[in-house]
Parts: structure tokens; C-alpha cells; sequence
């Protein structure tokens, strides 16, 4: 009768079962823990429960004795001396389902709640580490991308979304080769076999790997500076890559301009006076130019040119607390003492335009319509930006004829440069009957003609495009 339940303890580790009618004397008890009880399994048959266990033990298991006997099931957990032991109290029936005895199937489980314990405190340990990971990835400023071996992005970070202008999630690599044009500097569309990534998961490592970046839907451009890894598993095969984007197009920019300026004969020209002041009105340090510097020398190899880097860079690194002075004085040796620089909000300038002209623009139901999404401000000379803005709008204006709808003013930023764009439909018929708009209104007004030298004197341009002005500050 009992033999099944014999095979079941013996099988069972760390494990007793015992078996008891309903006058608490024991039919059965077999198992590993028996035996470490100090008695054995024949010796505990026939014997009375009472009898067995001393008093305190019996006053706390006699009631899950008597629950049992009644039928119903109970779990108990105890911790004593000998470890952590959880007991199942369960009720045997009959055909008739009436219950002829109760089991006890005791477990010690001391080392599987170590086990449980060591594993709860790893996976708290990996969580950690996986929200500090998280955390990092999540706030640094570089791009990061992982991608496996079918092109399927794994992983991607809100820098590498806003830096490419669209989300990444459940993306592929071809989804942002649809999006994007990338180059390397002077040369034709990269190849996907060329990208960081397709180097990457071909085993490539790559450093410093730049590129020019062109949006498709836009006029957008970007320089970045790329390093790829490939991931590999632990039979050395690649199953991924990981890729680190910064953007460096403010960089290229000024490496350009300035490296232009180095060699430029007049160290007094309007170009190199107006590249300082975009220096000290984008807050760069003298510490920014010395790192400039440096990389224009690791460039060079020109003698001449490199000894011309060398010298430059003593003299900056001397005298780097002077520089913000120095530059203040270049820019009022450059302009005129009442051409203060300061922060000029079209919002402010159109207001101030429309109370000097409101009798105009009223008597000949003129509305102007302004977008100032792409930049609401401009850092330029106040007085300059005054005359540049009044001339060129009145001019404008004396072109139109009355009741004209709309005149369109439209502010822009491309690669950190500002613009305004002045758009008046009524200007196309004048366009399509000369050559342009640019003749249109040198024929009307000086005041245009006056406007350009201003702006090109400060390293800005005023472009004519069809019946569309763009002053780029």
C-alpha cells in the first residue's frame, strides 16, 4: 500500500514523508531526513505522535495534525537549528472519499533558499547595472546605434534620433540609407558596404571616420564623426556592430573659416574681423581655438605654415585671460562706435517697422505675414541691422501696388547661420517681364544697393531668387 509513497521519499532530496491514521500513530515514515533525526524509519512505525516529539513540537504541529484528518490541505514554513523546512500536511482518501489518514511531506530547503537568496541578489545587481547603463546611454550627447547581422537596429539612443532627425525604433539600416546622403569630404554618395556600419559588421574598426551627412526632404547638412565597432561572440565571429556619432559640423566650420583667415594676406579684412566676433558671440573660449589650432598643425606640412601654427598657438596660450578683451577691441577697431553689437528680435523689428509705416501699409491694404520658427533672433550690429532691415522691407513695398495681400517674412537658420526671407507674390509678374528681381529693384531704389555692400561689408550675402529676397546675416 504504502510503497509508492516509499519510492517517492527515496527519490525526493533532502526529503521525509510520514503517514498517520487518525489516532496520530504513524503508519509510515521514510526518507533522507528521517535518518538525520537520529532514529530510524522501523522504530517510528506503531509509535504515537505524542510520544515521539517533545511537547513544544507537538503543541505547534497537533493542529495541523487535526486539520489534515478533517481534509483539508496546509503548508508549513519553519526555521530551526537544522535549516529552513517547509511541510505540506495532506489528507488521504478513500473510494468513497472519506479520509483514512493523513501524510506529512516534509522538505529541507535551506539550500535552495540560498540559492534563491544568491540569485535574487544577482538579479538586483544586473538591474542595477542595467539602469546605470541605461542612464549612460540615454543622456550623453554622441549618437550610439547597435545593429545585428541582418540590419535590424537593436538598440538606439534619443541622441542618435534627434542627430539623424527621425526615430529609430523597430528600424533598419535602409530605412535611414532611404533618408539620408552620406559622403565622405569631396566625394560621391557612400555605398551601405561603405558606411561605418557595413565596415563595421565586415570586422572593420573605426576611429575618427568622418562624414557629410545631406537630408534628402531638406537643405540640411551635416558633418559627423564616426566610430564603429563590430560585436563579436565568443568563437570570434562578428553578430553585430555598434556605432558612435558626434556631431562636429560647428568644428568643420570654423577649422574652415579659420583656416582660411591663417592664410589670407590682409590680417585686417572684413572676413577675419567678422569670423572673431562669431567667435565671441557663440561664447568659444580661447581654450576651443588653441584645440583648433592644434589640429590645423597636426594637418599642415608646410614648413612655413607650420611654424606660422606654432607661433600663433604661443601666442594664444600666453594670453588666454586676455582674450575676450582683445577681441572687443578688433571688433570696435572694425566698426564704427555706434554699431554696438546686441541680440536684434525680428518679432520687435517688424513691430517697430509697422508703427513708422502703418499709413502706408494701411492706405494700401498691405498685411504682412511673419514665420519666425526658424530663429527668432539675430546677433548683429543693432544700428546695422536697423538700416538693413528698414531699407530693404521699404523698398520692397514701394514695389507693391495696392491691395496687395500678403508680404511673406519668413527667418531661417542653416548649419547655425541665420536669415530672413522677403516673399511678395505680387513681385512675380515684375520677375517674369525683366530679368529679376535684383534688376527690379536696382532700377527702383539705391537703398537695396546701399543694404548689400552693409551686409557683405559684416561677411553676410543678400541673394535674389526669383521674386524671393534672402538676407543671410
Amino acid at each position: 500500500m504504502f510503497d509508492l509513497y516509499r519510492q517517492m521519499a527515496a527519490n525526493i532530496p533532502d526529503c521525509s514523508i510520514y503517514i498517520f491514521d487518525h489516532d496520530f500513530d504513524y503508519l509510515l515514515a521514510e526518507g533522507e531526513e528521517v535518518s538525520k533525526l537520529g532514529v530510524t524509519s522501523e522504530s517510528l512505525i506503531g509509535c504515537n505522535f505524542f510520544e515521539v516529539w517533545p511537547q513544544e513540537v507537538t503543541m505547534m504541529m497537533s493542529p495541523y495534525y487535526l486539520e489534515t484528518l478533517k481534509g483539508k490541505r496546509q503548508k508549513l514554513e519553519q526555521t530551526t537549528d537544522e535549516g529552513v523546512f517547509i511541510q505540506h500536511f495532506i489528507p488521504i482518501f478513500d473510494k468513497e472519499k472519506e479520509v483514512v489518514a493523513g501524510m506529512v511531506v516534509s522538505q529541507n530547503v535551506s539550500i535552495l533558499r540560498e540559492v534563491k537568496e544568491e540569485l535574487s541578489a544577482r538579479d538586483e545587481e544586473l538591474e542595477s547595472k542595467q539602469r546605470l547603463f541605461e542612464t549612460v546611454i540615454n543622456t550623453v550627447g554622441e549618437g550610439i546605434m547597435v545593429s545585428n547581422l541582418k540590419g535590424e537596429i537593436l538598440l538606439v539612443n534619443p541622441a542618435a534620433e534627434k542627430l539623424l532627425g527621425m526615430s529609430l525604433e523597430h528600424k533598419r539600416l535602409n530605412d535611414i540609407s532611404e533618408n539620408l546622403i552620406v559622403k565622405k569630404a569631396g566625394e560621391t554618395e557612400l555605398k551601405n558596404e561603405e558606411l561605418p556600419f557595413g565596415l563595421a559588421l565586415r570586422g572593420a574598426r573605426l576611429d575618427g571616420y568622418d562624414t557629410q551627412v545631406e537630408f534628402r526632404n531638406s537643405d540640411r547638412l551635416m558633418h559627423i564623426e564616426n566610430s564603429a565597432r563590430p560585436l563579436k561572440t565568443g568563437q570570434n565571429e562578428v553578430e553585430g556592430a555598434v556605432l558612435v556619432m558626434r556631431d562636429v559640423t560647428s568644428r568643420k566650420e570654423l577649422e574652415k573659416i579659420l583656416e582660411e583667415n591663417l592664410v589670407a594676406t590682409k590680417t585686417k579684412s572684413a572676413r577675419l574681423e567678422h569670423f572673431v566676433k562669431k567667435l565671441s558671440h557663440n561664447l568659444l573660449g580661447p581654450t576651443a581655438n588653441l584645440n583648433i589650432l592644434y589640429s590645423l598643425l597636426e594637418k599642415s606640412t608646410e614648413p612655413e605654415e607650420r611654424e606660422a601654427y606654432i607661433s600663433k598657438i604661443g601666442e594664444v596660450a600666453k594670453l588666454l585671460q586676455k582674450t575676450a578683451s582683445e577681441i572687443g577691441n578688433s571688433m570696435l577697431a572694425f566698426t564704427h562706435s555706434q554699431d554696438q553689437w546686441g541680440i536684434n528680435r525680428f518679432e520687435s523689428a517688424v513691430e517697430h517697422f509697422v508703427k513708422q509705416n502703418y499709413n502706408h501699409l494701411d492706405s494700401n491694404s498691405i498685411t504682412l505675414s511673419c514665420d519666425f520658427g526658424g530663429a527668432k533672433e539675430v546677433v548683429y550690429p543693432t544700428h546695422q541691422f536697423d538700416i538693413i532691415f528698414t531699407r530693404i522691407l521699404k523698398n520692397v513695398l514701394k514695389l507693391c501696388k495696392p491691395n496687395t495681400q500678403e508680404v511673406f517674412l519668413r527667418s531661417f537658420m542653416k548649419n547655425e547661420v541665420v536669415g530672413l526671407s522677403i516673399k511678395a507674390k505680387v513681385l512675380q509678374p515684375l520677375c517674369e517681364e525683366t530679368q529679376g528681381l535684383k534688376d527690379v529693384l536696382n532700377k527702383k531704389s539705391e537703398g537695396i544697393c546701399e543694404a548689400k555692400e552693409q551686409i557683405e561689408a559684416l561677411g553676410g550675402k543678400l541673394k535674389f531668387e526669383g521674386d524671393l529676397i534672402q538676407i543671410i546675416f
